[in-house]
């Protein structure tokens, strides 16, 4: 008798978008609170379940970030039928044999660790708390050995070491999203699905509160983190 799994997820209206997004390289955020991280989690599940064998990373900053956001949205939100995770390698191998492996960029030295590897998608949450060149770095190992089109998924919070660099790439070419580019050194496809709170239902159904915060915060700061 087959086992019937209830997927625990309603994306809101930008969250669709970003899963609906075939692009090469989308960028997916702007603003705090706009549901980034439990968009790119329930990404790299939906497109390892689709492609069976990949090899998937989610990076963030730190070790604790990751545990504390990623791998903690993951574990309280994927159904824990569909994977087994291994504690001391931070890796979540899905029932079809793909793997989503947990790791840290912490500075340049950590990204050329990873010099030589092929990996199908790449996740980045947090792109603003990276350079530039880690995150070029780690994109030179997007690429596939089975055959499957190489995919990278970030998401992005004002401020930080990299936003001016995020802006500049994703934001202001693709005029903050409304439009489709694409790079003309790599010749990839690239999209910037901007979000703020108020795109996110849920937060601003169970914690009101944090909608009120973002708006009394000093008017740099505010305009900063609740729009883009």
């Amino acid at each position: 008798m087959k086992q019937q799994i209830v997927l625990d997820y309603k994306p809101n209206a930008r969250q669709a978008e970003f899963h609906k997004s075939g692009e090469d390289y989308v960028v997916y955020g702007g603003a705090r609170g706009g549901g980034k991280t439990c968009a790119l989690v329930w990404e790299a599940f939906m497109w390892g379940l689709e492609h069976p064998g990949a090899n998937m990373f989610i990076f963030r900053e730190t070790f604790v970030a990751l545990e504390q956001n990623v791998i903690r949205e993951w574990k309280e939100r994927i159904p824990q039928e569909l994977y087994k995770y291994n504690e001391s390698k931070h890796v979540a191998k899905l029932v079809n044999g793909t793997t989503v492996s947990f790791g840290f960029l912490a500075n340049i030295d950590d990204a050329r660790k990873y010099q030589g590897s092929n990996i199908d998608w790449i996740g980045v949450d947090e792109l603003t708390k990276h350079t530039e060149e880690e995150i070029q770095l780690i994109l030179t190992c997007l690429r596939s050995a089975k055959g499957f089109k190489p995919k990278f998924r970030g998401t992005c919070n004002p401020g930080g070491i990299g936003h001016l660099w995020v802006k500049e790439t994703y934001i202001l070419p693709t005029q903050y999203g409304k439009q489709v580019i694409k790079d003309p050194v790599y010749g990839v496809t690239m999209k910037f699905i901007p979000a703020t709170v108020y795109d996110n239902e849920v937060l601003m159904k169970n914690d009101p509160n944090y909608v009120r915060r973002l708006e009394n915060l000093p008017e740099n700061e505010k305009q900063a983190f609740l729009y883009l």
